[in-house]
């Protein structure tokens, strides 16, 4: 059974985001790396996710629904006004200047449109015409954020149940201190506004023909059959591969003899790490080593006497690029040795890097493997 997804607003802004649960306390807020998304590009979606990994985590996301609210600096807008030749009398003109009429409009909004889809320089758009008195308003958006956003959300069985621009509640005074609590409230209660005006459900002008008689015939939409078209060639590239793993699996598969699920798993007894040991290389030998150092939680629980060497370990692993570090005073330890606990599968060139560092400050550093951590790795400072 699927559990029941709690209604949320997410307010996008160029910088990061708030987001706002129903039922919850307060709006919590997060920053995006600069290394991730800079001026509305996504420069790294592995980063990005990781980023969105360790604030759900955090925050303890549970599964929800969430509406994305675009503020002003995070989509490109622009009026479209119809045309300003007068109204002709329908009394005096019969019903073909009628349909010429209405051809013409729509030619010249769809040409409009295009015009300023070209302008806007986003690789993948999500846009939508909204009517307005005097004709039509355009919001464009960078569709990969939204996208990665919503991946980074599924991993949570969360999803976005729409998005919409921030100018169809208001004007954007009303944002002028973000997303409150109150202002969430009031959006989750106006379900209409979303069903009208989804930018996840696109419109599009549709170009208006004339036949040889000057009357309007239906065009197909050259859209939807470029994209049935691709899913047509997704559909049959995904069936060849179907039949060349069925083929291969048939196949006995030999198997190297040092092949990493065959190597017996480590001892979970406490194995002591001598402090005259050899230096531990810190080099980060990999770039996917390197990219989990800052999604590593990190907790140094140290007595108050030792509060000069925690503050040094911290520093020493900020500066590798440990970015998730706690530190925590406890004089209930009474163990003279330093325990460091990682988990069973934890990352062995990463379980290096923080013995090495730990050896620095502290001697007869004891190494453990723990389940029951909050942390990925707790460093217990003894009192040697």
């Amino acid at each position: 059974m699927f559990p029941k997804k709690q209604p949320a607003v997410l307010y996008l802004l160029r910088s990061g985001f708030f987001l706002y649960i129903a039922g919850s306390p307060q709006v919590i807020s997060a920053s995006f790396p600069l290394d991730s998304i800079n001026d509305l590009e996504v420069l790294s979606s592995e980063k990005l996710l990781v980023m969105l990994n360790t604030f759900f985590s955090t925050n303890k996301l549970v599964p929800v629904s969430v509406l994305v609210v675009l503020a002003p600096d995070v989509i490109f807008e622009k009026e479209i006004l119809s045309s300003q030749n007068p109204q002709p009398d329908t009394k005096q003109i019969d019903n073909k200047k009628t349909k010429e009429l209405e051809i013409a409009k729509h030619s010249q909004e769809e040409a409009t449109l295009n015009e300023y889809l070209d302008y806007v320089p986003f690789d993948d758009k999500l846009f939508k015409s909204f009517k307005g008195e005097h004709g039509i308003r355009v919001a464009v958006t960078n569709k990969t954020i939204i996208d990665v956003l919503s991946q980074g959300l599924l991993k949570f069985q969360s999803d976005i149940s729409g998005v919409v621009p921030y100018f169809v509640y208001g004007g954007a005074d009303i944002f002028s201190s973000g997303l409150t609590d109150q202002l969430a409230h009031t959006i989750l209660q106006r379900a209409d506004i979303l069903k009208q005006n989804n930018m996840l459900l696109v419109y599009k002008p549709q170009s208006v023909q004339q036949d040889g008689k000057g009357q309007p015939v239906k065009s197909q939409e050259p859209v939807n059959n470029k994209r049935l078209f691709m899913l047509i060639g997704v559909f049959g590239l995904l069936l060849i591969i179907m039949v060349v793993v069925y083929f291969l699996s048939q196949q006995p598969v030999k198997q190297p003899a040092n092949i990493v699920n065959n190597i017996p798993p480590l001892p979970t007894e406490t194995q002591p790490v001598a402090s005259s040991s050899p230096q531990l290389d810190t080099t980060i030998s990999t770039e996917s080593a390197r990219s989990l150092l800052t999604a590593v939680t990190v907790k140094i629980v140290h007595p108050s006497s030792k509060s000069s060497l925690a503050n040094t370990l911290r520093t020493q692993l900020t500066s590798l690029g440990f970015t998730l570090i706690q530190t925590e005073i406890s004089d209930s330890n009474t163990s003279p040795r330093t325990t460091v606990l990682f988990p069973s599968s934890f990352n062995n060139e990463i379980r290096n890097i923080i013995l090495s560092e730990v050896n620095k400050n502290f001697s007869d550093v004891l190494s453990q493997e723990s389940a029951g951590s909050t942390s990925d790795v707790t460093i217990i400072v003894g009192n040697n």
